[in-house]
């Protein structure tokens, strides 16, 4: 394997490695996971807030910097999954609201394009303060996708036994690492063992043998570029150790 050592050896603590999921990073920063969020069926006698809920949903995945929707492709009504997962897309979210004089309720289908079985999801929002209640939800989305496409902890979709501190913590490791990769290799995957201090100073790197040499250089240019991880204080969750594989979308 090949090695690069930053800084000395310090004492530093850390979350254990058994909870720090391995993440994948899918594309460089110019290049967002694709999500196509289709217009909401509405079921109510009052005026229709899909288009409301259908922005504040995109528009938490768009601002986190892992997910976009293109625009462009969102009319296309007639492809499968194939076409979708093709043109960049991986997943489709379709739905709709029911609303009574309460409450709305909030049905969504969330399908992965690479073809697992479609996640349905529901959830009730306050008649009252629904904006409010459909950004919380907003946040909730956010985070189950990113542990299913930027994690291998699959079953951390669902949120069960997840802590929003440490998911947001995992999140600002992705994106700093993310925001950082100008990726122009086309196609590969290379997996890189990371450890850092206390701080967020990346200590050393470590790629894996089958990387390509050309893979390896733009990598290290990244982590050459990387000031300093995301770092909350001594009472934050932090992660000594952990390993990032990275996929190609150049």
């Amino acid at each position: 394997m090949r090695i690069f050592v930053l800084s000395l050896v310090l004492m530093t603590w850390s979350l254990p490695a058994h909870l720090t999921p391995k993440f994948i990073i899918i594309g460089g920063a110019d290049n967002p996971v694709g999500v196509i969020m289709r217009p909401l069926h509405y079921e109510g006698n009052g005026i229709s807030p899909a288009v409301v809920i259908e922005d504040i949903l995109v528009a938490q995945l768009s601002q986190s910097g892992l997910f976009h929707q293109p625009w462009q492709l969102k009319s296309r009504d007639k492809w499968n999954l194939h076409h979708w997962r093709l043109a960049g897309v991986r997943y489709l979210i379709s739905g709709r609201i029911e609303e009574n004089e309460q409450s709305i309720h909030l049905h969504l289908t969330i399908t992965d394009t690479l073809g697992t079985t479609p996640t349905n999801v529901w959830v009730e929002l306050n008649g009252d303060a629904w904006q409010q209640a459909t950004r919380v939800f907003a946040r909730q989305l956010l985070y189950s996708l990113f542990y299913a496409t930027y994690t291998d902890d699959i079953n951390s979709q669902y949120l069960n036994d997840t802590e929003p501190e440490e998911t947001r913590y995992w999140i600002a490791l992705v994106q700093t690492i993310k925001s950082h990769w100008h990726n122009r290799q086309v196609r590969g995957e290379c997996r890189v063992n990371v450890k850092q201090l206390p701080g967020g100073q990346v200590q050393s790197y470590m790629f894996a043998e089958q990387c390509d040499e050309d893979f390896v250089v733009e990598l290290q240019t990244l982590f050459e570029q990387l000031i300093e991880l995301p770092y909350g204080g001594l009472n934050a969750p932090f992660a000594q150790n952990f390993t990032v594989n990275f996929v190609a979308r150049g």
